[in-house]
């Protein structure tokens, strides 16, 4: 049974979410201030007051509290259902409405009994002795202290760097409504809203500080990107570990953290290995190790370590590096739809901007978030080469939302780790779905992407890297395949200890999440693990 939903603003009226496979039972209007982040949070008997009014006329039920307890998946096929088939096609201020309302009826009064089997992340004790100095100003003086206003954000970046052209205005867009997500949703603690201000203020920085290089230097963007690798792949599904491998053969050019977080001016090779920008970066990033000290068990990170394309997307303000460290529905609902062309055109920028200096045969990339925006991807690198890993969705799903609760933990005051699984769960369908389509529909270029599964990866390296190089057309000597042995001999896979993790954590059903991926799984051979 499937309820048909409207969502009705003030700004904007949604109608007609079809859902003709599924049928319609009845149609609902959900109306504010249900969906207003005004005073207290609404529970979820405010938040479908009518829907519980027409259910229970329907189904003669009285009791809204059992109901929703009674009733639970019931309201996941309402919700899901809807959600499922037309999340992609509405506008930004829909798709905020919907994850507002469905993230208020999978609260933790529904999913306690469902995700007992997680656990938070422990966090050092001076974290919590430095959130009270916050919490005992209060947030008024929190606020004034550490501003998300974004006339003050940018005026500070103006001044730390003497520097006022931002270039292109469109960055403002994805800007504002970050920070005005960080205000009104993500709960911040007073470190989490010092973190925020940081890494706002550091990017935009940086902005200012690319522009005045490429002023001085025009030339940059002339350069050559000539069929760059990319990797990508659902999260967790050995992008990383991949690109690790890459990145022995010296002549692979791999962007390292540093270079993508203060990339002005231009890394040069003599210099490469000890830019006193290294440090830098490696402080600025272990912190997250300082502050959950079995960080490095889930992910490692370091300044000289390769990392991901997020960092270069983040000069734009439309990158998943925000929305996977913060509860911003309504920034996540934008990513979602927004167009991330001019994303990647900045993206190409750093690029030429990076290599100008230190230059070697191909640039080899990596970001999991790739995968959602193939498109834009090959339209302004057409000569793109990439590389597609595959893995269980349900094996990495609950390393995944341990992940991204553990973020959203080291920078909020509270982590509802239900929306976190709600919101990967329904993520990683639509994503999957969406890139068979694609492949399928011819829309993407079938002969520039090579598929790699992941226990093929794990279980012979060096194996997957001959046939990788040989679909590339490219000589994979044995120097570099000792150099690749050799690292693997260094690298044990739990040298920081173990992820403890697992589906059962999640609470979700394992059958239902199953029938999800058949066709994924049966196109690209991919294997069940749980």
């Amino acid at each position: 049974m499937v309820v048909h939903v409207g969502v009705v603003d003030d700004e904007f009226t949604v109608g007609a979410l079809l859902q003709k496979k599924h049928g319609m039972e009845w149609v609902v209007f959900l109306q504010n201030p249900v969906l207003r982040d005004t005073g207290e949070a609404p529970g979820p008997a405010d938040a479908l007051g009518e829907i519980h009014g027409r259910v229970c006329r329907r189904r003669r039920l009285h009791d809204v509290h059992d109901f929703f307890l009674s009733r639970e998946p019931f309201f996941m096929d309402c919700f899901d259902a809807v959600v499922h088939g037309a999340f992609k096609s509405l506008d930004e201020s829909a798709a905020k409405s919907i994850m507002r309302a469905r993230s208020l009826v999978v609260g933790p009064a529904l999913w306690e009994k469902r995700c007992m089997g997680w656990t938070p992340t422990p966090q050092a004790s001076w974290v919590e002795s430095f959130n009270a100095l916050g919490d005992n100003l209060g947030n008024v003086a929190m606020a004034e202290m550490i501003s998300l206003q974004e006339s003050e954000v940018l005026a500070a970046a103006e001044n730390a760097t003497g520097f006022s052209d931002f270039g292109d205005e469109g960055f403002r867009d994805g800007l504002g409504r970050l920070l005005q997500a960080l205000e009104a949703e993500a709960e911040l603690s007073f470190l989490g809203r010092l973190l925020a201000r940081q890494e706002i203020q550091r990017i935009l920085q940086t902005r200012l500080q690319v522009r005045d290089t490429l002023r001085a230097r025009p030339e940059i963007l002339e350069e050559a990107v000539e069929a760059p690798v990319f990797i990508t792949g659902l999260a967790r599904t050995g992008t990383t570990f991949l690109h690790e491998l890459l990145t022995q053969d010296p002549r692979n050019r791999v962007p390292m953290l540093w270079e993508t977080m203060y990339p002005a001016p231009p890394p040069e090779t003599a210099s490469f290995l000890n830019d006193p920008r290294i440090e830098r970066a490696d402080r600025e990033i272990r912190i997250m190790d300082e502050i959950a000290p079995t960080f490095p068990t889930m992910h490692e990170n370091a300044g000289n370590l390769p990392t991901e394309c997020i960092f270069l997307l983040a000069q734009e303000f439309a990158t998943d590096l925000f929305s996977g460290a913060f509860e911003i529905p309504s920034y996540s609902a934008w990513m979602s739809t927004t167009d991330k062309l001019a994303s990647y055109q900045a993206h190409r920028g750093l690029l030429q901007l990076l290599q100008s200096r230190h230059r070697l045969d191909r640039w080899v990339l990596k970001a999991p978030s790739h995968l959602s925006q193939l498109p834009e991807l090959f339209a302004v690198y057409p000569d793109a080469r990439v590389v597609i890993t595959h893995r269980d969705p349900l094996q990495v799903l609950g390393s995944l939302t341990n992940l991204m609760a553990t973020l959203r933990g080291m920078r909020s005051r509270a982590v509802d780790y239900a929306s976190v699984v709600w919101q990967m769960s329904l993520g990683y369908e639509m994503l999957v779905q969406r890139v068979v389509e694609q492949r399928s529909a011819g829309l993407l270029p079938e002969d520039q992407i090579f598929d790699l599964r992941y226990p093929e990866l794990v279980a012979d390296p060096s194996g997957s890297l001959s046939r990788l190089y040989c679909w590339l057309g490219v000589e994979l000597p044995q120097p570099v395949l000792d150099g690749i042995e050799s690292f693997l001999a260094r690298r044990p896979q739990d040298k920081h200890g173990v992820h403890q993790y697992g589906f059962s954590d999640t609470g979700l059903d394992l059958a239902e999440e199953r029938a999800k991926y058949k066709v994924y799984q049966d196109r690209y051979g991919v294997v069940s693990e749980v």
